[in-house]
C-alpha cells in the first residue's frame, strides 16, 4: 500500500494536476491546455503501472473530472460509484488517504483496491481542491479473494487493524466482523 500511497502523493502535487484543480469551471480560456496537461499526467502514470485499471481526477468545484482507465467509462461506472464507494472507504495508513477492496466498480464484475486521495492546494494546505481516485488490480489481493481450490483445508483473510475482514475465501467471511482479537 505504501507504493500507491507515494504515487497518490507524487500525483496530487504535481503541477499540472494542481493547476487543473484550480479552474472554476470550463469557461476559461486556459481550461483546455491545463486539463490536457494533467490528463497527459495520468496517462503517463498508467502507462507506468500495469496494474491500474483506471485513475480519476475529480475537481470539487465544479462537476468535472479527468479520466483515464484500460477500460472505458461506461464499463468502470467511475463517474457514478465513486462519492458513494468513498463514502465507505476506510482510513489508510495515516494521512487523508482512504482505501476500499470491493466489487463497486465494473457493474461487480470483479474485485478491485480502489485507492481515494483527496487533494489539497499545495499553496494553501487547507482547501481540498478535488479528489484523486486510483482503481488497481492487485494479484495478492485477489487471490485472496478466489474461493478454496483443491484439497486444501485451510482459510485465508486479510484484515483490516479493527478486524474488519477485507477479503476471504467466501463470500459471507469477507463481511463477517471479527471480534476481540488482538493484534501483536
Amino acid at each position: 500500500l505504501s507504493t500507491y500511497k507515494t504515487m497518490a502523493i507524487a500525483l496530487q502535487i504535481n503541477s499540472s494536476i494542481q493547476d487543473y484543480l484550480s479552474f472554476n469551471d470550463k469557461k476559461d480560456e486556459d481550461y483546455s491546455s491545463k486539463a490536457t496537461e494533467a490528463f497527459n499526467i495520468i496517462n503517463n502514470t498508467m502507462n507506468m503501472n500495469d496494474e491500474i485499471n483506471f485513475i480519476g481526477v475529480v475537481n470539487n468545484k465544479f462537476s468535472d473530472f479527468l479520466y483515464k482507465g484500460d477500460l472505458s467509462l461506461s464499463l468502470s461506472k467511475f463517474d457514478k460509484v465513486y462519492e458513494k464507494d468513498f463514502k465507505i472507504a476506510m482510513p489508510a495508513l495515516s494521512g487523508t488517504m482512504r482505501i476500499n477492496y470491493n466489487n463497486a466498480y465494473f457493474d461487480g464484475e470483479m474485485y478491485t483496491l480502489n485507492i481515494y486521495q483527496p487533494i489539497y492546494s499545495t499553496t494553501s494546505m487547507i482547501n481540498e481542491e478535488g479528489l484523486l481516485v486510483l482503481n488497481i488490480d492487485n494479484n495478492l489481493l485477489n487471490q485472496l479473494n478466489i474461493r478454496e481450490k483443491g484439497d486444501l483445508n485451510t482459510d485465508i483473510y486479510l484484515m483490516d487493524t479493527t478486524g474488519k475482514v477485507l477479503t476471504a475465501s467466501e463470500r459471507h467471511k469477507r463481511e463477517a466482523i471479527i471480534e476481540n482479537i488482538r493484534f501483536f
